[in-house]
């Protein structure tokens, strides 16, 4: 199992209708390839996090690194894992919008994934604090410090 994470931002203007589209194709494709994974968005920033066979998960970086409604991508951190972070999501998404507090399939809101960040810590702290990192990059998101391991 290998898991990416990676930082990016919308270019141009991402209204609930692209939001979706993001997120249909995404399940399309990821459910194809084995991918599962998070898709952090706010105020045009974004945070993701795929996991899944290394082979395909490169691809599927390849073809978001190319794809014209991101600007400025950033892979933050690779790595083999023993575990998935969000099983059954073929792509979840968190967004503080009000397309994320509808009932929509697989949509929760941030505040649900940043009170969720210490068990996420418990699995892999390097994504804990990435996710805790892009809260903390948005005032109106920000979270305190995980606690220790020990």
């Amino acid at each position: 199992m290998y898991r990416m994470i990676y930082l990016s931002s919308v270019a141009g203007h991402l209204d609930d209708a692209g939001l979706r589209s993001i997120l249909e194709t995404s399940r399309r494709n990821n459910t194809r390839d084995g991918i599962t994974g998070l898709l952090a968005h706010h105020d045009g920033d974004f945070l993701q996090i795929l996991e899944g066979p290394r082979p395909e998960v490169e691809v599927c970086f390849a073809r978001i690194s190319l794809d014209p409604r991101h600007r400025q991508v950033i892979t933050v951190t690779q790595a083999d894992v023993a575990d998935r972070l969000f099983p059954g999501w073929s792509m979840g998404l968190a967004d503080p919008g009000t397309f994320a507090n509808t009932s929509a399939e697989g949509v929760t809101r941030l505040s649900d994934v940043r009170d969720g960040l210490e068990g996420i810590a418990e699995q892999d702290r390097r994504a804990a604090i990435m996710l805790r990192t892009f809260f903390n990059s948005h005032r109106d998101l920000e979270v305190g410090p995980l606690r220790p391991t020990g």
